[in-house]
């Protein structure tokens, strides 16, 4: 059998530092390797790459638009935002001879990804920013005798100590969010909070996102909000920057905050650390999320 010779990069979302944001793995494949791939080839890639995240990226005969797959090491979802964000940054930024290399996607303003069940764009904006474009999510509210909230406030409680406030508890909807919870917690220090994940592996959730309002010197520095997300189930303790949540906070925090239309910066204050510039467009049913991406490294890889 013959073995593919894959290109790849790793990249950070979000940050401008090497050890900072979250990393995602860019495979591109042409249109007969991808049809070629097995779903189990796929998922050797990912667990030899070892990433966060794995964005297969092949182009089509439109040069700004592409089909994707987005690959954990455990799974396939339906949507990776900060691995679409790689992506985009990566194909925008590379120069002649190098396998990401397309003339006419470099020059767009704006690319397509095209998954099996959801799209993502991907857009050049200003001071050398990166910007996605996700649907926006609809919340429901879980009012304290739904049993969901009876389930994830007894989890959150395991989890994080019976002293913590839970302020808001509410569940995304649909395909794309419905296993996604969000939880605001009256902390100053969410950076500072110490999680026994296992408590939030049979919450009903996979994705866990918490959510405070910032510290004292956060909000000197111009944040609006800070965030953790965390995903045991899915074999990731803590996702270092999550592009996806945004779908659910920015919504959120708009309508609490009462800042329509404006520019909020999200920090994400895991271990690495994240910065989301993040605006919500009510009219078109949209959640921009703007920031910084930085290569790490590339390559090749057998499939």
């Amino acid at each position: 059998m013959t073995t593919l010779k894959l290109p790849f990069a790793i990249l950070n979302a979000f940050t401008t530092r090497i050890d900072g944001g979250n990393p995602a793995a860019v495979i591109r494949t042409t249109p007969e390797q991808d049809a070629s791939l097995t779903d189990a080839q796929r998922l050797t890639i990912a667990r030899n790459l070892n990433q966060p995240m794995h964005i297969f990226v092949t182009p089509t005969d439109d040069p700004e638009a592409f089909r994707v797959r987005w690959i954990m090491t455990t799974q396939e979802v339906v949507l990776c935002g900060h691995a679409t964000f790689c992506a985009s940054g990566l194909i925008f930024g590379e120069e002649p001879g190098s396998p990401f290399y397309m003339q006419g996607a470099k020059a767009a303003r704006t690319l397509n990804f095209n998954g099996l069940e959801n799209s993502l764009t991907g857009s050049k904006v200003d001071d050398g920013k990166i910007e996605v474009a996700l649907e926006v999510a609809r919340v429901e509210d879980l009012i304290r005798e739904d049993p969901r909230a009876v389930k994830l406030r007894a989890a959150v409680a395991a989890a994080c100590g019976a002293d913590l406030t839970v302020v808001y508890l509410g569940a995304g909807v649909g395909l794309a969010y419905g296993c996604y919870s969000l939880i605001e917690v009256g902390t100053d220090d969410l950076a500072g909070l110490t999680v026994n994940f296992d408590h939030l592996r049979n919450t009903g959730f996979t994705d866990h996102i918490f959510t405070a309002r910032p510290s004292s010197a956060a909000r000197e520095a111009g944040v609006t909000f800070e965030v953790r997300v965390f995903a045991p189930v899915l074999g990731m303790n803590e996702d270092p920057v999550c592009g996806s949540a945004h779908a659910l906070l920015a919504p959120y925090w708009t309508e609490k905050l009462g800042i329509q239309g404006q520019t909020m910066r999200s920090h994400q204050v895991s271990s690495r650390g994240g910065d989301l510039w993040v605006i919500l467009d009510e009219e078109k049913g949209l959640v921009k999320l703007a920031g910084y991406v930085v290569k790490v490294v590339e390559g090749t890889i057998a499939a």
